[in-house]
Parts: structure tokens; sequence; C-alpha cells
């Protein structure tokens, strides 16, 4: 994702929210709201769909997947930006 291009374990300050807030640094929760439900992700005119049969969210700057071996760090940076995933939908984006 081009948010995520510049991050770096070794550098945890790259890590900034679309305001460029360093949000490794904050220990506060986030008081954004929650963006709009951005529908669902469609191919070829069908609902993608997850492991467990649900529509997988069509988040523009979201990845649709993650690996099983992504990085402490990252995932931290993950779920700090988009805080407002319960955490049953962010073990989905792992197992698709």
């Amino acid at each position: 994702m081009d948010i995520q291009r510049p991050w770096s374990g070794d550098h945890l300050e790259t890590i900034v929210d679309p305001a460029g807030k360093k949000v490794m640094f904050d220990l506060k929760r986030p008081r954004l709201p929650k963006p709009a439900d951005p529908g669902n992700w469609m191919l070829d005119d069908k609902v993608l769909l997850d492991h467990n049969n649900r529509p997988v969210k069509a988040w523009t700057d979201l990845n649709k997947t993650l690996s099983t071996e992504i990085e402490d760090w990252r995932l931290e940076a993950i779920r700090r930006l988009y805080w407002w995933l319960r955490m049953d939908e962010f073990v989905n984006l792992s197992r698709n």
C-alpha cells in the first residue's frame, strides 16, 4: 500500500496517519470517527467472500490480505491506523 511504502521497523517515526501524526508514539486512542462503510469488494460483478463466507469490505487504503509472517511492528502500526476494525475482521485479513 502506498501509505505503508516508507514504513520501517528500524525507524518507527516513519509510520504516520494521513494527517502526518506519528501513530507509534501516541498512547491515546484516536479521536477520529470511523469512516463510512465502503461497501463490499466486487470482482466481475460478484461479491468477494472471506473464509467464513462473509463479504470482504472494499477499503481503498487497507490491505485486502496480510501474511501470517507479518512483523509485529507492522501489525501494530496497521492496528493503530485502522483502530475501528474489529478483531475478527482483522484476523480475516490474515486468513484470506
